[in-house]
């Protein structure tokens, strides 16, 4: 069962966030978007997810693309192109 650590109203933006952790996973979601985050902080990207998604359900905006990476060979490398994931 998932069960509820804490929830935040935010003042702006898209709407209300809530946070939820199941083990070592950290479910954000804020309205519609979610996203689930390992506790070695991988997202499992899913067909049809982009990265404004995650942005939306993480900080609450759209614009925040340029803060993901990707595991490389020598750690995480910047996405080369947010558009594609």
């Amino acid at each position: 069962m998932l069960r509820e650590d804490y929830r935040a109203r935010a003042v702006r933006g898209i709407g209300e966030k809530t946070y939820f952790r199941l083990g070592g996973v950290m479910l954000y979601r804020n309205g519609r978007y979610s996203v689930e985050v390992g506790s070695d902080g991988a997202i499992k990207v899913r067909p049809g997810d982009w990265l404004s998604k995650y942005s939306a359900a993480m900080f609450n905006t759209f614009g925040r693309v340029n803060e993901f990476g990707r595991m490389g060979r020598f750690g995480v490398e910047p996405i080369q192109n947010v558009n594609l994931i």
